[in-house]
């Protein structure tokens, strides 16, 4: 990642990232620590898409995910003890969005090529989909 890329990134976890996560929060009902990749997320040349991407790609469907899971006392209870953390990373180069989201240890890992952004419900489904069948 080189410094045009470092600074994108650090900008948008400055200028955008705490109004994600104060969303990512409310939709679980809990403070869901969320740990970011950056250095997966950052790919050379595409620093300028980062404030549109990132958040259509990881963040949004994050947040409608967990808000399914989380629409009732039960569901947010279930959330709150199954769900230790949250990972957000590319590393598998993934553009499936029905392969994007794995759970396992209490641990919600996304792993999607960020600028895929158009099937956006399709992942917000399947990690839906997911934490119903593993919580």
């Amino acid at each position: 990642m080189g410094l045009v890329e470092r600074r994108a990134a650090a900008d948008f976890q400055e200028r955008h990232l705490p109004a994600l996560m104060k969303k990512v929060h409310q939709a679980a009902g809990f403070p869901v620590t969320v740990e970011v990749k950056w250095d997966t997320l950052s790919i050379e040349g595409q620093s300028d898409q980062y404030a549109k991407c990132w958040p259509d790609t990881y963040f949004e469907p994050l947040i409608t995910g967990l808000a399914r899971i989380a629409k009732d006392d039960m569901g947010r209870a279930v959330l709150k003890a199954g769900v230790k953390k949250v990972v957000i990373q590319n590393e598998a180069d993934n553009k499936r969005p029905d392969r994007w989201a794995t759970f396992k240890d209490g641990v919600l890992t996304l792993d999607y090529l960020p600028f895929n952004v158009h099937d956006r419900p399709l992942r917000a489904d399947a990690l839906a989909t997911l934490l119903e069948n593993k919580l």
